[in-house]
């Protein structure tokens, strides 16, 4: 009796670590996403919220499609916010938590020099969208 009790506490202890290694999975194949532009000849600072990217891949420690994310964005403030000549950047993660932290203290360099304006685009306004699905469908 005593080793089928010891037998089950192990088979129990082994089923609710595999269950918990699932759910650590899928949450790992989310890729969170801001967008940062910057102009030459404005003092202008662009930059999103953090979203998540549907369809988002990293690939070898890059961001599958990431120049097309950074097109969109572009695109977007070109005809939106007219602001032409810009030049945008994609920061990604797998990690939220880390993605923040980074544009903070990013956004927090340009925020100390009084030269420089910098304006989010909140996720009403831009959602990026998944570059790889065309729009026909």
């Amino acid at each position: 009796m005593r080793y089928l009790k010891v037998l089950f506490c192990l088979l129990l202890g082994f089923i609710l670590s595999s269950s918990t290694l699932r759910s650590e999975k899928k949450d790992k194949n989310k890729v969170y996403a801001v967008g940062v532009s910057f102009s030459f000849k404005s003092p202008t600072v662009f930059y999103t919220d953090v979203q998540e990217l549907d369809g988002g891949v990293i690939e070898k420690g890059f961001l599958k499609g990431r120049d097309r994310y950074s097109y969109q964005l572009k695109g977007f403030l070109e005809v939106e916010k007219e602001a032409s000549n810009q030049t945008c950047a994609i920061y990604f993660s797998s990690d939220k938590g880390k993605l923040e932290k980074r544009i903070s203290s990013l956004l927090r360099k340009y925020k100390k020099n009084s030269s420089y304006s910098v304006v989010p685009v909140s996720s009403n306004e831009f959602t990026f969208t998944d570059p790889f699905v065309s729009k026909e469908e």
